[in-house]
């Protein structure tokens, strides 16, 4: 599997895709418990959501644009 932190979105096959959402997940989660003392499980299950609304604003538009710019 290559870095998902060197390719974009449109870039990544299903494999990376399910990881990246993956880790996205967990690192959303872990600061929702951290941050807000969540309960692990609900932690999760809203960071599922917030996956969903990140992924219908187009919210790796950003993270798309600073890897195409670190290319140039």
């Amino acid at each position: 599997m290559r870095d998902l932190d060197t390719i974009l979105t449109s870039e990544m096959s299903q494999e990376e895709w399910t990881e990246f959402r993956r880790r996205w997940v967990e690192s959303y989660a872990k600061e929702l418990v951290i941050e807000c003392d969540t309960d692990p499980a609900d932690a999760t299950e809203i960071s599922n959501i917030h996956f969903e609304d990140y992924v219908g604003q187009e919210g790796w538009t950003g993270r798309n644009e600073r890897i195409a710019d670190s290319r140039e």
